[in-house]
This record gives structure tokens, sequence and C-alpha cells, in this order.
């Protein structure tokens, strides 16, 4: 099957010159219905039973509001239906969203860790990485790998894998704060007050 494409063809070509030439012709007999007085089409051509002249002016008008109607009123509400309401999470969040675990250890502080597999529909299906989610509660801590949370795109190139180190070295630098959701309500009074 070939694969579809707007570049032109030799059927798109026939097909775009037979519709030249329908509208020229639809226009040039539009205008002769419009301009020539009613006594020349009856006498002369013999066309006795053509609509009122009235037509020739209200159709066009006619078109000209619906398709004003259909783009200042019509286009937008149908737009603005299909947009999320302003206080759902789906105006702000997509699917390509980072997620961080909602783990919170003694000391009040929150893991940095990255949640995997959460890009299923809904935006929250998972709350806690690897390491804190109960199926490794029960784990041995001390022989804990960084390969369970490790989320490199390349694994050949790991740096955990070749310097098990490094992760002490990360977790010792000063971090930057986990992204947390903020309620629209807030951010629209800080904005507007």
């Amino acid at each position: 099957m070939s694969e579809h494409s707007p570049a032109p063809t030799p059927a798109r070509a026939v097909y775009g010159f037979a519709l030249f030439l329908l509208s020229h012709t639809l226009f040039i007999i539009y205008l002769i219905y419009a301009y020539v007085p009613k006594s020349i089409l009856e006498d002369k051509l013999g066309l006795y039973y053509l609509p009122d002249k009235y037509f020739a002016l209200i159709i066009p008008v006619l078109f000209l509001v619906c398709l004003t109607l259909f783009a200042f009123f019509i286009y937008p509400s149908i737009n603005l239906m299909m947009t999320p309401r302003i206080d759902q999470l789906e105006t702000i969040t997509d699917k390509y969203q980072i997620f961080r675990c909602n783990y919170i250890n003694k000391e009040g502080k929150m893991c940095d860790n990255l949640i995997e597999n959460c890009r299923d529909e809904h935006w929250n299906t998972e709350k806690y990485c690897k390491y804190h989610n109960t199926e490794y509660h029960n784990i041995d801590r001390q022989n804990f790998t960084p390969e369970v949370f490790c989320d490199c795109p390349k694994s050949l190139v790991c740096l955990l894998k070749e310097n098990p180190d490094h992760l002490n070295t990360l977790q010792n630098r000063n971090r930057i704060p986990a992204v947390r959701d903020l309620d629209i309500a807030d951010v629209f009074d800080e904005m507007f007050n």
C-alpha cells in the first residue's frame, strides 16, 4: 500500500483542474443569474423556472453569517468543551512528567528517586519508587544494589555500575528540591493579589 502524501500527483492535477473549471463556470452562471434582467432570461434563453433574484443576495449573505457564527462562537465553544477545567491537574501535566517518590524518612527528608512505570492512563499510578515500594520493604538494606532504582538510559555506561561509591558522592551533594504539585488556587492567589 502506498504512503499517503500531500505531494502533487497526476490524478490530483486532473481533479484540481476540473474543480477549477467547475468553480469558475458556476461563478459565471451565478453572475449571469444575478445581473441579467429576468425578461432577457425568459425571452431569449427560455429560462422560466428560476428562483427569485432575492436568492442571489440572501444565499451569500447567509453563508457569510453562518461562517462568522462558526468562527466566533461555535469553533471556540468546541475548543472550550474539549479543554480540561482550570482546576484539573491535566492542564499543567502531561504523559512525560517526571514523578518523584512520596516516601518521607524519619528525619522528614523526602526520597529523590524516580518512579518507574508511571506512564499509564492516570497521572498518579505509582506513589513510591522501587526502593520504598511495599515489595521492597523487607530487603536487606546493606546488600541493596543501586541497580534497583537506577534510571540510566544506557545501562552500559551507568556510573553506578562502574563505580558503586558514586551513589554516596551524589547523596552528599546539595540537591535541588523535588518538584511538588501546586494547588492551582494558590497560584492564582499569588499572581493576582
